[in-house]
């Protein structure tokens, strides 16, 4: 949870419960962002939504809760202030016992820039978490409030670009060698990026009895589209020279821009 953040009165209990019930658990909480000059509300990440994990293993998206957890949560005493599992955590607030986080390796210590710029180290730990027999959940009755720290300069476009693809790759290495192909497609730049490895969490993972990637997408991540689900991929080159439609390190909510041309790669 940031230093710069607060509970809400009386939502802090569901949090500390879910952890004295569960302590196998990673957490995600809902969050009111505050403008750190106006202090004024800049914007809420829903709890409603979960969020699946994109083939470039950096980002995520977010999709309603579905069909079959909300069944899942029928089933439990309480269904409207239960934990919602979700494949993955991304830009929210997040927390999980200190002893089981240690024994599966904390965060991935060799990826490059920090949480708030290149998120791709809560996705990996999201995976590992649940494969290593764990449970990634949103606890919908806990809230903070994030106040926004000012002052701190944005990663300028290369470098974020440069760094998140190191942590895709790192990420895929690790958990994707049966999904090569996917990601490379997703990723393309990713052909010419050299692998990243740390042998601390192999080690874990494989004295873990950790589970595959495969089991992740069969039993979690079952929302996921990939494979022959995709309908098309690829570049949209323009017909009056060497140009492609590009993002230009955008990825729309959280780095708002508009696509340009840019030389194909």
């Amino acid at each position: 949870i940031p230093e710069a953040s607060e509970f809400y009165p009386g939502l802090a209990e569901p949090f500390l419960e879910a952890f004295s019930d569960y302590p196998y658990l990673l957490a995600g909480l809902s969050m009111d962002e505050i403008n750190g000059e106006t202090f004024s509300q800049v914007e809420h990440v829903p709890w409603h939504l979960i969020s699946i994990p994109r083939w470039d293993f950096v980002t995520a998206s977010p999709i309603e809760i579905p069909e079959h957890e909300q069944k899942r949560r029928q089933l439990l005493p309480y269904p409207d202030a239960s934990p919602v599992r979700t494949p993955v955590l991304q830009f929210l607030p997040w927390a999980a016992g200190r002893d089981r986080f240690l024994e599966l390796g904390g965060l991935d210590e060799g990826m490059l820039g920090t949480a708030a710029e290149v998120p791709g180290d809560v996705l990996e730990l999201s995976i590992r978490w649940w494969a290593c027999h764990g449970e990634v959940v949103y606890l919908p009755c806990s809230k903070v409030a994030f106040v926004s720290l000012l002052g701190t300069p944005p990663l300028s476009g290369h470098l974020l670009a440069e760094n998140q693809l190191f942590n895709s790759r790192r990420t895929a290495t690790r958990w994707s060698s049966q999904y090569m192909k996917y990601y490379q497609e997703a990723v393309p730049k990713s052909r010419y990026q050299s692998a990243s490895h740390s042998t601390k969490l192999e080690e874990i993972i494989s004295s873990q009895s950790c589970q595959s990637m495969s089991w992740f997408i069969n039993n979690i991540a079952v929302d996921w589209n990939y494979g022959n689900k995709l309908i098309r991929h690829g570049a949209i080159k323009s017909t009056q020279g060497d140009a492609c439609v590009d993002t230009m390190g955008h990825d729309g909510r959280y780095s708002p821009g508009r696509p340009e041309f840019y030389s194909c790669h």
